[in-house]
Protein backbone atom coordinates (compact mmCIF):
# COMPACT_ATOMS: atom_id res chain seq x y z
CA UNK A 1 0.00 0.00 0.00
CA UNK A 2 1.36 3.18 -0.85
CA UNK A 3 3.50 4.91 2.41
CA UNK A 4 3.58 1.84 4.04
CA UNK A 5 6.68 0.74 5.25
CA UNK A 6 7.41 -3.29 4.70
CA UNK A 7 10.32 -4.58 7.15
CA UNK A 8 10.75 -8.00 9.11
CA UNK A 9 12.72 -8.49 11.89
CA UNK A 10 14.19 -11.77 13.26
CA UNK A 11 15.52 -12.42 16.74
CA UNK A 12 17.81 -15.61 17.00
CA UNK A 13 20.67 -16.63 19.13
CA UNK A 14 24.03 -17.46 17.77
CA UNK A 15 27.02 -18.94 20.29
CA UNK A 16 24.74 -17.17 23.02
CA UNK A 17 25.20 -13.70 21.73
CA UNK A 18 21.23 -12.96 20.74
CA UNK A 19 20.57 -11.00 17.31
CA UNK A 20 17.96 -8.71 16.62
CA UNK A 21 17.95 -8.31 12.82
CA UNK A 22 16.37 -5.89 10.18
CA UNK A 23 19.03 -6.71 7.61
CA UNK A 24 18.04 -5.66 3.90
CA UNK A 25 14.50 -4.02 5.32
CA UNK A 26 13.10 -0.82 3.86
CA UNK A 27 11.62 1.79 5.65
CA UNK A 28 9.71 3.65 2.88
CA UNK A 29 6.77 6.04 4.54
CA UNK A 30 5.38 6.58 7.80
CA UNK A 31 6.76 6.58 11.40
CA UNK A 32 8.96 3.78 12.98
CA UNK A 33 10.08 4.09 16.76
CA UNK A 34 13.16 2.55 18.51
CA UNK A 35 12.73 5.63 20.96
CA UNK A 36 13.58 4.55 23.78
CA UNK A 37 14.77 1.08 23.64
CA UNK A 38 16.85 -1.32 25.14
CA UNK A 39 19.64 -4.00 23.85
CA UNK A 40 22.15 -5.09 25.78
CA UNK A 41 24.97 -8.27 24.78
CA UNK A 42 23.39 -8.65 21.42
CA UNK A 43 23.60 -7.65 18.14
CA UNK A 44 21.52 -5.40 16.16
CA UNK A 45 21.67 -5.73 12.14
CA UNK A 46 20.28 -3.17 9.70
CA UNK A 47 22.73 -4.21 7.58
CA UNK A 48 21.38 -3.59 4.17
CA UNK A 49 18.52 -1.39 5.02
CA UNK A 50 17.30 1.43 3.19
CA UNK A 51 16.00 4.54 4.72
CA UNK A 52 13.68 6.68 1.88
CA UNK A 53 10.90 8.77 2.90
CA UNK A 54 10.48 7.82 6.57
CA UNK A 55 10.65 9.15 10.14
CA UNK A 56 12.87 6.53 12.19
CA UNK A 57 13.02 7.21 15.57
CA UNK A 58 16.17 5.67 17.95
CA UNK A 59 16.37 8.61 20.28
CA UNK A 60 17.27 7.78 23.71
CA UNK A 61 17.68 4.28 22.49
CA UNK A 62 20.44 2.69 24.96
CA UNK A 63 22.92 -0.25 22.89
CA UNK A 64 25.20 -2.12 25.19
CA UNK A 65 27.52 -4.15 24.82
CA UNK A 66 27.35 -6.50 21.32
CA UNK A 67 27.20 -4.81 18.34
CA UNK A 68 25.24 -2.32 16.33
CA UNK A 69 25.29 -2.77 12.76
CA UNK A 70 24.02 0.04 9.52
CA UNK A 71 26.85 -1.82 7.13
CA UNK A 72 25.43 -1.02 3.65
CA UNK A 73 22.47 0.63 4.81
CA UNK A 74 21.23 3.51 2.58
CA UNK A 75 19.84 7.09 3.78
CA UNK A 76 18.68 8.64 0.71
CA UNK A 77 15.53 10.53 1.96
CA UNK A 78 13.25 11.34 5.53
CA UNK A 79 14.65 11.86 8.46
CA UNK A 80 16.53 8.94 11.10
CA UNK A 81 17.14 10.53 14.17
CA UNK A 82 19.82 8.99 16.87
CA UNK A 83 19.83 11.89 19.29
CA UNK A 84 20.72 11.17 22.86
CA UNK A 85 21.65 7.27 21.73
CA UNK A 86 23.70 5.65 23.92
CA UNK A 87 26.46 3.54 22.48
CA UNK A 88 29.02 1.73 25.12
CA UNK A 89 30.79 -1.06 25.65
CA UNK A 90 30.13 -2.31 21.68
CA UNK A 91 31.21 -2.00 18.13
CA UNK A 92 28.95 0.65 16.29
CA UNK A 93 29.70 -0.20 12.49
CA UNK A 94 28.02 2.27 9.28
CA UNK A 95 30.87 1.23 7.03
CA UNK A 96 30.25 1.56 3.69
CA UNK A 97 26.71 3.11 4.12
CA UNK A 98 25.58 5.77 2.01
CA UNK A 99 24.29 8.99 2.73
CA UNK A 100 22.92 11.17 0.02
CA UNK A 101 19.80 12.91 0.72
CA UNK A 102 17.13 13.44 3.53
CA UNK A 103 18.20 14.01 7.29
CA UNK A 104 20.62 11.91 9.83
CA UNK A 105 20.90 13.04 13.17
CA UNK A 106 23.17 11.96 15.68
CA UNK A 107 22.97 15.13 17.97
CA UNK A 108 24.30 14.92 21.66
CA UNK A 109 24.32 10.91 21.05
CA UNK A 110 27.27 9.47 23.48
CA UNK A 111 29.54 6.60 22.16
CA UNK A 112 32.05 4.52 24.34
CA UNK A 113 33.94 1.96 25.17
CA UNK A 114 34.14 0.80 21.57
CA UNK A 115 35.37 1.14 18.28
CA UNK A 116 33.09 3.39 15.66
CA UNK A 117 33.59 2.73 11.88
CA UNK A 118 32.40 4.73 9.12
CA UNK A 119 34.87 3.50 7.45
CA UNK A 120 34.41 3.53 2.88
CA UNK A 121 30.96 5.66 3.82
CA UNK A 122 29.68 7.81 1.37
CA UNK A 123 28.30 11.15 2.56
CA UNK A 124 26.81 12.40 -1.08
CA UNK A 125 24.28 14.55 -0.26
CA UNK A 126 21.43 15.61 2.23
CA UNK A 127 22.46 16.12 6.18
CA UNK A 128 24.08 13.97 8.44
CA UNK A 129 24.17 16.10 11.94
CA UNK A 130 27.03 14.68 14.41
CA UNK A 131 26.61 17.71 16.60
CA UNK A 132 27.41 17.59 20.30
CA UNK A 133 28.24 14.14 19.94
CA UNK A 134 30.39 12.64 22.37
CA UNK A 135 32.81 9.71 21.62
CA UNK A 136 34.86 8.33 24.16
CA UNK A 137 37.76 5.59 24.97
CA UNK A 138 37.67 3.98 21.60
CA UNK A 139 38.40 4.26 18.02
CA UNK A 140 36.27 6.90 15.35
CA UNK A 141 37.24 5.32 12.01
CA UNK A 142 35.70 7.62 8.74
CA UNK A 143 38.91 6.09 6.58
CA UNK A 144 37.93 5.91 2.99
CA UNK A 145 34.72 7.85 3.24
CA UNK A 146 33.76 10.32 0.51
CA UNK A 147 32.73 13.75 1.72
CA UNK A 148 31.12 14.70 -1.93
CA UNK A 149 28.15 16.37 -1.52
CA UNK A 150 25.18 17.58 1.38
CA UNK A 151 25.78 19.03 4.95
CA UNK A 152 28.00 17.00 7.42
CA UNK A 153 28.15 19.14 10.43
CA UNK A 154 30.66 18.11 13.52
CA UNK A 155 29.12 21.24 15.43
CA UNK A 156 30.55 20.99 19.02
CA UNK A 157 31.22 17.38 18.75
CA UNK A 158 33.85 15.68 21.42
CA UNK A 159 36.43 13.45 20.70
CA UNK A 160 38.22 11.93 24.25
CA UNK A 161 40.49 8.70 25.22
CA UNK A 162 40.63 7.02 21.77
CA UNK A 163 41.85 7.95 17.94
CA UNK A 164 40.08 9.63 15.15
CA UNK A 165 40.93 8.47 11.21
CA UNK A 166 40.28 9.89 8.40
CA UNK A 167 42.78 9.14 6.39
Amino acid sequence: EPGESRWYASIHDDDAQPTVGFDSAEFSGGTVSFDGAKFSGCTVSFDHARFSGSQVDFDHARLSGGHVDFDYAVFSGGTVGFARVEFSGGTVGFSDAGFSSGSVSFGSAKVSGGPVGFSSAGFLGGTVDFGRTGFSGGEVDFSYARFSGGHVMFTDAGFSGGTVDFS
